[in-house]
């Protein structure tokens, strides 16, 4: 993903359901950095996953999901 202007961290979170569904989401990470791994994953699952900023101001709007498979 792409620095946020004034953010100080991100928040990554993955959801192995419904995408749809706020329940099915949890917290995989907060990181300082524009990247993450996930490590861990079953081959050829779809995951789901959403990053928001954090900064002084709080916590920002989450992007749309995209979906991914582990290798």
């Amino acid at each position: 993903w792409r620095r946020v202007h004034g953010a100080t961290s991100y928040q990554v979170m993955r959801s192995e359901k419904d995408p749809s569904v706020q329940a099915n989401w949890q917290v995989v990470k907060t990181t300082s950095t524009v990247r993450f791994t996930d490590t861990g994953l079953d081959s050829f699952k779809p995951y789901w996953y959403c990053v928001c900023a954090i900064g002084f101001a709080g916590q920002g709007e989450f992007c749309a999901p995209l979906m991914g498979r582990a290798a």
